[in-house]
């Protein structure tokens, strides 16, 4: 019951709050331009670059840009792939020493 009433109290109270409450005031021409602002919208039309957008455009650039020299500055390095395979097989060979004869190579040389 106590709460309640002190719901309607509150109630009341914000009523009598709203009875002093004057229209609020605009310039003369504030509706014309925001329907003006609101057609630019709706159509699509903005003057003002994002300054995000454009600092992320920008950084998609450089990487790009980066990436595209990396990759040049590889093939210039270590040229084909298929060369570059071929290599690291001959070195791997030499390392694991497969390259002496086995059992079968050479009763077939003899």
């Amino acid at each position: 019951m106590k709460k309640d009433r002190n719901i309607e109290q509150e109630v009341e109270k914000t009523l009598r709050s709203l009875e002093g409450i004057e229209r609020a005031q605009t310039n003369d021409f504030f509706y014309s331009r925001l329907q003006k602002r609101l057609e630019n919208k709706e159509e699509g039309v903005s003057r003002k670059w994002n300054p995000q957008l454009l600092v992320a455009a920008a950084a998609v650039i450089v990487l790009v840009l980066f990436n595209i020299l990396t990759v040049l500055e590889y093939q210039e390095a270590y040229g084909d792939a298929e060369t570059v395979r071929q290599q690291n097989l001959e070195a791997f060979t030499e390392d694991y020493l497969l390259e002496i004869p086995t059992i079968y190579e050479l009763t077939d040389e003899e």
